[in-house]
C-alpha cells in the first residue's frame, strides 16, 4: 500500500510539472476509475482528460522529448531518462568501443534516449510492435537518426505471425502491450511479424569489436525467446537488462534463467524490476557489478 501510495504521489508531481494541477487530478481520477471499474470502460472515458502530446525537457538532454498525455509515457521519461534506470549497464561497457543496443520493446524510446546521450559511439536497432508507439520513438529519436534503425515488429523465438492480445492495446497500458501466437483457426488479419534476435543480429552491421547491449521489456513475451532452441545469439552479448514477467507467463524466469546457466560473468543484479546480467561470452565486462519485418525509417 506504502508503494502504492508513494506512486501516486511521484505521478501527481510528474503530471502537475507537464499539465498543471488541475489537469494532473483529473487524470489521478482516471487512473482510479480504470482500475477500479475495468468492465466499466465507460466510465473511465468519461473522466479522461483531453489527449494531447506534450514537451518535457531533462537536464542533461540537449534535445526535447515528447509524451502522451494522458498515457503512461511521462513517468516512462522520468524513470528511464531523468533517473537513469539504465545506468548499471555503464559498468558492463567500455565507453571507448563500438556499443550496439538492441532496444527490444522500445516503447517511446526512453531507453534509446539514454544509450545515445550516455555513449555518443553508440548505434540502437529498437523493435516494437505498436504503431502509436512508433510515431513517439521517431519523434523522441528524431536527433538521432542517423544512429538507429527502428523495426515495427514484434521480438520471438522465430520468423511468424503473431497476434495482439487485445486487453493490452487500451489507452493508459502503451507500456504493456503483449503479442501471442495465434490459437487454431484464428484469423491474422491484423496481425504482427514476430522476428528472433539472429534475424535482428544479421541485418545490424555487426563487427568483432561491437559491444551488444541487450534491453529487453517484451511483456512476458521472454519466456517464448528464451524456450526456442536457438540461443547461439546470447554468446555475441555483452550484457544485458531484462525486466521479468512471472506474473503474465510464470516460466518467463525459469527459461530465462536456464538460457543464462554457463553464460553469465559473476551473479545478475536487480534494481527494481529490471535484472541486469554480464555475459562472458560477449566482449569483456569493464567492471563487475553485481520472414521480414517492417523497417521503418
Amino acid at each position: 500500500m506504502a508503494a502504492w501510495i508513494a506512486t501516486g504521489f511521484c505521478l501527481l508531481w510528474l503530471w502537475t510539472r507537464a499539465v498543471g494541477l488541475p489537469e494532473a487530478l483529473q487524470g489521478c481520477a482516471w487512473v482510479i476509475v480504470r482500475k477500479a471499474f475495468p468492465r466499466r470502460p465507460s466510465w473511465a472515458k468519461a473522466t479522461m482528460p483531453r489527449s494531447r502530446i506534450v514537451e518535457v525537457r531533462i537536464p542533461g538532454h540537449p534535445y526535447m522529448l515528447y509524451a502522451r498525455w494522458p498515457a503512461s509515457d511521462l513517468h516512462i521519461l522520468h524513470t528511464v531518462v531523468r533517473r537513469g534506470e539504465y545506468a548499471p549497464l555503464d559498468h558492463y561497457l567500455d565507453s571507448g568501443r563500438e556499443i550496439l543496443f538492441l532496444d527490444l520493446g522500445a516503447n517511446i524510446g526512453a531507453a534509446s534516449r539514454y544509450i545515445l546521450n550516455r555513449f555518443p559511439g553508440s548505434r540502437v536497432v529498437a523493435v516494437e510492435p505498436d504503431s502509436a508507439n512508433i510515431e513517439m520513438f521517431r519523434k523522441n529519436l528524431e536527433p538521432y537518426r542517423d544512429r538507429v534503425r527502428l523495426v515495427q515488429a514484434a521480438v520471438w523465438n522465430c520468423n511468424t505471425k503473431l497476434v495482439f492480445d487485445r486487453e493490452s492495446t487500451q489507452t493508459g497500458t502503451e507500456a504493456g502491450i503483449r503479442l501471442r501466437e495465434p490459437a487454431p483457426g484464428e484469423t491474422t488479419a491484423d496481425s504482427m511479424q514476430g522476428i528472433d534476435i539472429p534475424t535482428l543480429l544479421a541485418g545490424s552491421g555487426v563487427t568483432p569489436h561491437s559491444q551488444i547491449v541487450v534491453k529487453m521489456d517484451v511483456e512476458g513475451s521472454e519466456e517464448a525467446i528464451f524456450r526456442g532452441s536457438n540461443l547461439e545469439w546470447l554468446d555475441k552479448v555483452c550484457c544485458m537488462a531484462i525486466e521479468l514477467h512471472d506474473h503474465i507467463n510464470p516460466n518467463c524466469s525459469r527459461n530465462f534463467h536456464a538460457a543464462m546457466q554457463g553464460r553469465m560473468r559473476g551473479s545478475p543484479q536487480k534494481v527494481s524490476e529490471t535484472v541486469f546480467v554480464g555475459l562472458s561470452c560477449g566482449s569483456p565486462v569493464v567492471e563487475e557489478r553485481g520472414p521480414e519485418a517492417n523497417v521503418v525509417r
